[in-house]
């Protein structure tokens, strides 16, 4: 955070507009990204703009959730997604709804798989300490859980192209 800033904004403002200019970068530069290698695209992903604000769940958290979040749904632009199938949640979203769920109980085999698989995708590897991977009850138990968290729970209605 800049001197500007801090002199004009009290603290938690501070960090609230902080962390939405930081999110602005990051989306800017993903759609630039995105249109070098998809330039028939260049249209669609300028105007997904305004839906890559950030989730209530994603705020005050890893930036490398919110970038994983931010092209997750740029691919779905590049796929030509859109309507209802645009709102279903990400697999950002989905590892911070486990994790704030394992904060409160353990999850079951399955959720704790998923919760596994997910966090190495957007993070590369367990965290430190980590004892290994839970193993799935039947296979695709994580995908299955995966659809459904994206599609019911986390689907925000409010997310749309523009």
């Amino acid at each position: 955070m800049d001197q500007l800033t801090k002199a004009i904004f009290p603290a938690a403002l501070a960090n609230v507009f902080t962390s939405t200019m930081e999110n602005i970068v990051v989306a800017e530069d993903a759609i630039k990204s995105k249109k070098l290698k998809h330039p028939d695209k260049a249209e669609e992903l300028d105007a997904a703009f305004l839906s890559l604000m950030t989730p209530e769940l994603l705020r005050d958290k890893h930036p490398q959730l919110y970038d994983h979040h931010v092209n997750e749904l740029l691919e779905r632009v590049v796929a030509g997604t859109t309507g209802y199938e645009f709102s279903y949640g990400t697999k950002a979203e989905a590892l911070c709804a486990l994790l704030g769920t394992a904060l409160q109980a353990p999850l079951a085999q399955d959720y704790s798989a998923l919760c596994n698989k997910l966090f190495v995708e957007i993070f590369g590897k367990l965290p430190d300490g980590a004892t290994g991977v839970t193993p799935e009850s039947y296979p695709h138990a994580a995908d299955e859980l995966l659809h459904d968290i994206c599609r019911t729970k986390l689907r925000d209605p409010e997310r749309r192209l523009k």
